[in-house]
């Protein structure tokens, strides 16, 4: 442009905006892309917690799983070498109620 072409506001007005955005730009850039980044950072921590947590959980249920299975196993069950006598089962009469008739 030369000096002596006139310009318009509009024109005059898109210059300073422009000026303005960069600005802001060149100021505000930082502080947004570090939110972000803690944003990011925060959410992989978590994720990474989460995903330790529930591993580690897991592997507590697992093993009180397999103690508990052992514990019964063994508590249960006599030692392989003695010998487990058991009773005859005896049988006891019918009990006989004195009041109540019986049906023909």
């Amino acid at each position: 442009m030369s000096a002596d072409t006139p310009t318009s506001p509009a024109t005059a007005g898109a210059g300073v905006l422009g000026v303005g955005v960069a600005a802001c730009a060149a100021c505000c850039a930082g502080p947004i892309l570090g939110a972000l980044s803690a944003v990011g950072i925060a959410s992989a921590a978590g994720y990474l917690v989460a995903g330790s947590l529930a591993i580690v959980v897991g592997l507590l249920a697992a093993a009180f799983v397999v103690v508990r299975r052992r514990r019964r196993r063994t508590g249960c069950a006599p030692p392989a070498d003695t010998v487990t006598f058991v009773g005859a089962p005896t049988l006891a009469p019918e009990p006989v109620d004195a009041g109540a008739e019986r049906a023909p």
